[in-house]
């Protein structure tokens, strides 16, 4: 694709700049092979930081976000499980969705549920907890990735979409 291409078809997406200048560092540091397989550099994400930001202060937060998950999950399934013991007609609890940053935690603890196997075959479990965690990237700037998705869609459909 031309530059001239990319940038008309780009402005239609309304990125910010900032979002434009680190998705071209990136593409400077990236290279696809043969079979299509892009594989970073595990030190790449730390050279494309802003100069205000360190990996030591992302895996803090990455690793508080990792005990409050699963602190999240154990209060909720060891809140449930007697609560549901008590409520016979109440077969699921649910936290709906408890804000971390600008992403959310949520928890579910069933009272029994099925659950697939080795072989398709399905087990039931009680007592059974998952739990979805939701970055806000993808959901504070949905309608960003759904342009960009969109975007590539149609830049696909006339490189590679029937004449």
């Amino acid at each position: 694709m031309s530059k001239n291409t990319e940038s008309k078809t780009t402005d239609d997406l309304n990125l910010s700049k900032e979002v434009l200048d680190l998705a071209e560092k990136l593409q400077k540091e990236i290279t696809i092979t043969a079979d299509g397989t892009i594989a970073p550099d595990k030190g790449l994400v730390e050279k494309l930081l802003p100069s205000d930001l360190t990996m030591e202060e992302i895996k803090k937060v990455q690793a508080f976000s990792n005990t409050l998950t699963a602190a999240s999950a154990h209060a909720v399934g060891t809140m449930a499980l007697p609560f549901m013991k008590k409520n016979d007609k109440v077969d699921h609890v649910h936290m709906e969705k408890l804000p971390f940053g600008r992403d959310a935690i949520r928890v579910d603890t069933a009272r029994k549920t099925e659950v697939g196997g080795i072989g398709g075959k399905s087990t039931t479990q009680y007592g059974w907890t998952t739990v979805k965690y939701t970055s806000g990237s993808a959901g504070t700037s949905g309608a960003l990735f759904k342009r960009i998705r969109d975007h590539h869609a149609k830049l696909g459909a006339e490189l590679f979409g029937p004449k």
